[in-house]
């Protein structure tokens, strides 16, 4: 018998909304990395228009308002049109942020991405997800765009 609620399980911690991406850049930032050891971002790529293009990467900083840099090692594939209608999920450890912060002379408590996209509109969307939270229900750090919780 599960007693805790997926829905408690996971934080719903960033979002980029749906929507038709300009050229230019998209972000997430100020996820606490004390409050979970596991993010997870998920990207749906939606229609890549045919000299569109969509990257993205998992940056850190120190404090929540500070410069975010890339976290080197999370990348991910550019799309294309030829990779349209995707979903990419890129997941980040505790351990995995604290030891390439380490690497770069710095701390990395607060993550977040970046998406880039180039040339023409792409659809698109983020959802960043806080779990194997420290302090149990991790849903209490919801971002405030979660505003109803049904559970069947």
């Amino acid at each position: 018998m599960y007693t805790e609620n997926l829905s408690q399980e996971l934080a719903v911690v960033g979002v980029i909304h749906s929507q038709s991406l300009t050229a230019g850049t998209y972000t997430i930032q100020g996820i606490d990395m004390s409050y979970f050891r596991r993010i997870l971002f998920i990207v749906d790529m939606g229609v890549v228009t045919a000299t569109g293009t969509l990257a993205f990467v998992a940056q850190g900083c120190s404090t929540s308002g500070g410069t975010y840099v890339t976290i080197d090692g999370t990348n991910a594939a550019l799309a294309t049109a030829s990779t349209s209608n995707k979903i990419l999920q890129l997941e980040l450890r505790a351990e995995k942020v604290s030891n390439a912060a380490v690497a770069a002379g710095t701390s990395y408590r607060y993550v977040g991405c970046l998406l880039t996209t180039a040339n023409a509109a792409t659809l698109g969307c983020v959802i960043a997800l806080g779990a194997v939270a420290r302090n149990k229900p991790a849903s209490l750090q919801d971002i405030a765009a979660v505003t109803q919780k049904v559970v069947f």
